[in-house]
């Protein structure tokens, strides 16, 4: 008898967890082989606290270099606003469906308001003079 006799199938008895490359694709496992679907999660794949914001499909393929929902996702498949990857404190390891994105959004919008930017194309303007935003009327 030699020792693999008794043994399952060892196919069976391997649980994935965190980013798995399924061909072409990437998706997001939770420790109890279940995938990350249909939306936003914030994940923490680095275990530093500090989670990202991804985007998968019904499937469970994460998008990348893309927009959804309005919202563009970089090479990494990460969610930026103004090229800024956009991030959440929150426990190490962790992985949350969002609630929270269109929050972030909000409060991003109303602080460019707040400081004098204004939504123009896509883009936020600043049109109005101030200490910390100075409008430069002339150029060298």
């Amino acid at each position: 008898m030699n020792e693999h006799d008794n043994n399952h199938d060892s196919a069976s008895l391997v649980k994935l967890s965190g980013w798995v490359n399924e061909g072409d694709s990437w998706k997001y496992y939770y420790a109890d082989n279940a995938c990350c679907k249909d939306g936003w999660f914030w994940i923490d794949e680095n275990r530093d606290g500090i989670a990202e914001c991804y985007y998968f499909n019904s499937t469970g393929e994460m998008y990348k270099d893309m927009i959804v929902d309005g919202s563009e996702l970089n090479i990494d498949g990460q969610w930026e606003l103004d090229s800024m990857v956009q991030t959440i404190e929150t426990s190490p390891g962790a992985c949350i469906r969002s609630m929270e994105r269109a929050s972030v959004i909000e409060r991003r919008a109303e602080l460019m308001v707040q400081n004098g930017f204004e939504p123009y194309s896509g883009e936020w303007w600043h049109y109005k003079d101030s200490e910390d935003y100075p409008v430069i009327e002339s150029f060298p």
